[in-house]
């Protein structure tokens, strides 16, 4: 399984390189990005969002969605009604949370998110550039809980890991 993993990693760097220049080939990397996780996870979405510059919301920049194999993007999740979300996300390493809609740092997106979107089981990653928390990456599950392992961890941070140097090397 590392050697999937590998070629996974080497894959979206290959990609990301390639695509993270501007605005259009952010949301190409976004979306390639996705779908590699997802094709690895088999969760029924995977998504990347990035924190606004007062780190008082976070934009989805890419949803895949697996069932009708479709990207979208634009949900917004505010700091305000969500405190402890973001709180766990500044630190945590990861919010893991089997059954979102009864964990400490998720619960409160039940309404607003989980529940409309049918969400049950949440994996939600931070991005860091240079100490500084920008991004997320998340799993979700929809049909079921999901208990997710330590390899779904690891192979989100390692892709993590891989956005982070690609981001603030293009921050220079």
């Amino acid at each position: 399984m590392k050697m999937q993993y590998m070629d996974l990693e080497q894959s979206c760097l290959e990609l990301i390189s390639r695509f993270h220049s501007d605005e259009i080939g952010n949301r190409l990397a976004f979306s390639l990005t996705t779908e590699l996780i997802n094709t690895q996870l088999k969760s029924a979405r995977t998504s990347i969002w990035m924190f606004n510059q007062v780190k008082n919301k976070v934009e989805c920049k890419d949803l895949f969605t697996k069932k009708t194999k479709s990207h979208q993007s634009g949900g917004i999740i505010l700091r305000r009604k969500n405190p402890l979300y973001f709180e766990a996300l500044e630190t945590t390493k990861c919010v893991v949370a089997n059954d979102a809609r009864t964990h400490q740092a998720t619960k409160s997106l039940n309404e607003s998110y989980l529940q409309p979107n049918g969400v049950v089981s949440k994996l939600s990653v931070p991005i860091y550039v240079k100490g500084e928390i920008i991004g997320i990456i998340c799993n979700e599950e929809t049909d079921h809980i999901r208990d997710w392992k330590i390899s779904d961890v690891a192979l989100i941070k390692e892709i993590n890991m891989m956005l982070e140097d690609i981001f603030a090397s293009t921050e220079n």
